[in-house]
């Protein structure tokens, strides 16, 4: 099936019921409404957004369609009839839902309207159907140039739609993802004899859906992330490229040319919020948006701050949020806003606050308020609780009781930022800027910016004026910035802590100084290291500190000398221990046998040697047995004697020999008495004696920083010795080496000393070959 678009009559020809409508109007009221029982029988009416177009008309959705104003007469059309093609035939509209199966069929509604370039307007309907309306040709509905469905291929719940300046129709839905149609206004064509054609043609799909088939636009998308939703857009009106999207999370810019777009609340608190419409300012430093959960706000492009506006309302309940559906401009400082719980309200750009529409025809539907706009003769049409309402009168009778109060004229603080964080965030505050009075700052919030702007003077002709007492006692004259109230602003940078007054004043520059000026007191309190309660909070933590310490130094001390003196009694007891294991009993009864032994063999040289060599040993222990620490050169003397000794005792069949470094100042390092000679008798009795004969040779070597003692035997070996042991002709049983061990180890306590002990069996090819 082929359908001739061109013949726009014949395809769109209806049989409606126009209504004017005339006294349906309250005996008090300035408004007009439609009965609600209009069409009693078919289908409640349900008013919604309202459309002030470029030809003058108003054109106002509801639940079975569209209806119209112009020249104040009120048209509601009921379709009556079908779609019909040029033959007359009736049409078939498909399997699924599409615009024209809601009209003519099903009948659900219109629910968002918008016009674009060339008086294009584009309509969604209840089903989420997107319609086109050729306006210049009338205002029926008919089959958009593209066919809008979801990545998967069923249709998407539509929650906005825009169109910029260049004809860019913009669709967001209510996923994160957002359809876009370039040159969706630019319906027609000229074909060769300069006629206008559609490029397009509608009909069936090979699932018997109605869709276009031929000459359908590309519809692109993007995203501005997860669960980012769009329900807002608007133009920035300083940059062409960048548009501004409200969503469920805040205000986003995005740009049309390179797809990047930013977060604008990123860093905000309060940025999880739904913006439900969108307007700049002239010179693009202020956004207005109004919101789903705090009412109107203001975002400041210039210090990136945000500002909410709520309404009164009566607070139920725990959560409580400020809805507003959306706003248009009654006045230059003047929003006409849609409350939807409430009644219909102007709002005051400059002084923040609410004035509620009030009339007694309100009174009979819910206060829900889903639309409110004024046309250009100053006609106000309200989308109220589903009921339309539209007044001649209001906005004359009006004018005066929500113009700004003259006493309100004069300039005033917009924002404060300390350090780049606007003043109103800080925790415990309440009022708005303008109202403050006196700011109480930390010493290091002494970065200041204050934002003025003033009212009752065109900016044109503008002059601002400040000083700050005890930082600049003149006035300065600084006129109105020509980039908006973003850059009328004083900047203070380190402000010492102290009291001071910050004045502004405004004034035509053909007037005198306006009397309303601006006082702020800002007081920045010293910085903790200069205030009395730190120093004796220091001083008390100071000596405090300083006693605990003492306290603890003395217990430690304490502590340390009784570890010492249990140390130094045990190291005495080792000692004596050590002495009495030495000079034992059978050592010494030994030595007077081999004595004797010589004597009655009257071999009185030997004996003399031997017993000058015994006296002179014993002389030597005695000497040392009241000292702790003694030279290595005694020590080595000691044991010089000790082998000696013991040589003579075995007839010769131990040999020795001592090997002592010639650079090591032996005088100069202390041992303990009596370390080394355990060592030497272990090597005697437990490894040469058990073998018949022998050598034992004792080494000392090192530097300044170690000394290294070696006892080198060429006995039977540890292990040998361990099973020879029960025939050792040795009956006592040795405990010097133990007692040494314990004995270094209690030096290293008390002395500070890192000695120790290493012993190594040696080996040759297997078979052991004594031990060093």
């Amino acid at each position: 099936m082929k359908i001739n678009f061109y013949k726009y009559r014949v395809l769109f020809y209806l049989q409606f019921f126009a209504f004017v409508i005339l006294n349906a109007q309250d005996q008090h009221s300035l408004f007009e409404t439609i009965p609600a029982d209009l069409f009693s029988g078919v289908k409640p009416l349900k008013f919604g957004n309202i459309l002030c177009t470029s030809r003058g008309t108003v054109l106002v959705t509801y639940s079975m369609g569209l209806s119209e104003i112009d020249k104040m007469q009120i048209e509601v059309t009921l379709t009556t009839s079908t779609l019909t093609d040029e033959k007359g035939n009736k049409m078939y509209l498909g399997k699924n839902s599409n615009i024209f199966k809601d009209q003519y069929e099903s009948r659900v509604g219109i629910k968002l309207i918008c016009e674009g370039p060339d008086k294009i307007i584009y309509v969604v309907s209840n089903n989420n159907n997107i319609g086109i309306i050729y306006y210049q040709l009338g205002k029926a509905i008919g089959f958009p140039p593209f066919n809008f469905l979801g990545e998967d291929g069923k249709q998407k719940t539509i929650t906005t739609i825009w169109i910029d300046g260049e004809g860019t129709l913009f669709i967001g839905t209510n996923t994160d993802t957002i359809y876009t149609v370039a040159n969706a206004t630019k319906i027609f064509k000229l074909n060769t004899q300069d006629q206008k054609i559609l490029p397009f043609m509608p009909g069936l799909d090979k699932d018997s859906n109605f869709v276009v088939t031929q000459g359908a636009r590309t519809i692109n998308k993007f995203s501005l992330g997860p669960g980012i939703i769009a329900y807002s857009f608007a133009q920035d009106s300083e940059d062409a490229r960048i548009m501004l999207i409200g969503t469920n999370n805040g205000l986003y810019g995005y740009d049309k040319q390179t797809g990047q777009s930013i977060n604008y609340f990123k860093d905000e608190k309060n940025g999880a919020v739904t913006i439900t419409n969108l307007e700049t300012n002239k010179l693009g430093s202020v956004i207005w948006f109004s919101t789903l959960e705090k009412g109107m706000a203001r975002y400041n492009i210039f210090t990136k701050s945000i500002r909410f506006f709520e309404y009164p309302k009566k607070i139920t309940g725990d959560t409580v949020k400020f809805p507003v559906n959306t706003f248009s401009r009654k006045s230059m400082n003047e929003f006409f806003v849609a409350i939807d719980d409430s009644l219909p309200a102007v709002f005051n750009t400059e002084t923040g606050k609410y004035s509620f529409i009030n009339d007694t025809i309100f009174s009979k539907m819910p206060n829900r308020t889903k639309d409110i706009k004024a046309d250009a003769l100053g006609n106000l049409y309200i989308s109220k609780g589903g009921s339309f309402y539209w007044s001649k009168t209001w906005m004359q009778k009006n004018a005066q009781a929500f113009k700004t109060d003259s006493s309100l004229y004069g300039p005033f603080i917009t924002d404060i930022m300390l350090g780049g964080i606007r003043y109103n965030s800080k925790e415990g505050f309440f009022e708005r800027d303008e109202l403050l009075k006196e700011i109480n700052l930390k010493y290091d919030e002494n970065k200041i910016e204050i934002y003025y702007s003033c009212r009752g003077i065109l900016p044109d002709s503008l002059i601002f004026a400040w000083k700050m007492d005890n930082y600049s006692n003149d006035w300065i004259v600084s006129p109105y910035s020509v980039f908006g109230e973003g850059t009328n602003m004083i900047s203070f940078d380190n402000l010492k802590p102290g009291k001071y007054i910050f004045r502004v004043k405004a004034k035509n520059a053909s007037h005198d100084w306006l009397g309303k000026r601006i006082e702020l007191v800002i007081n920045i309190a010293n910085p903790y290291w200069q205030t009395w309660w730190f120093w004796a909070s220091v001083i008390t933590g100071l000596s405090l500190l300083i006693f605990f310490i003492v306290k603890l130094r003395v217990n430690t001390v304490r502590k340390q000398e009784r570890i010492k003196a249990e140390h130094e009694k045990e190291l005495l007891q080792m000692e004596a221990k050590a002495l009495r294991s030495q000079m034992n009993p059978h050592f010494i009864y030994n030595c007077m046998n081999s004595i004797k032994s010589l004597i009655q063999l009257k071999d009185e040289d030997k004996s003399i040697r031997y017993l000058t060599t015994f006296s002179k040993l014993i002389r030597t222990l005695f000497q040392n047995s009241d000292k702790r620490l003694i030279s290595l050169y005694d020590e080595i003397e000691t044991c010089r004697l000790y082998v000696q000794l013991e040589a003579m005792r075995l007839n010769y069949k131990l040999t020795y020999e001592f090997n002592i470094d010639p650079n090591l100042d032996l005088k100069s390092v202390m041992v303990p008495a009596l370390i080394i000679q355990p060592f030497i008798e272990n090597a005697i009795w437990h490894g040469i004696v058990p073998k018949g004969e022998g050598n034992i040779t004792i080494t000392v070597k090192g530097n300044s920083d170690v000394v290294i003692c070696e006892v080198d035997d060429d006995g039977i070996g540890r292990e040998m010795s361990k099973l020879n042991k029960p025939v050792t002709p040795v009956i006592h049983e040795s405990r010097g080496v133990h007692l040494s061990q314990a004995r270094l180890n209690l030096g290293n306590l008390l002395n500070e000393m890192n000695a120790t002990i290493e012993t190594k069996d040696k080996y040759n090819d297997g078979v052991a070959a004594g031990t060093l």
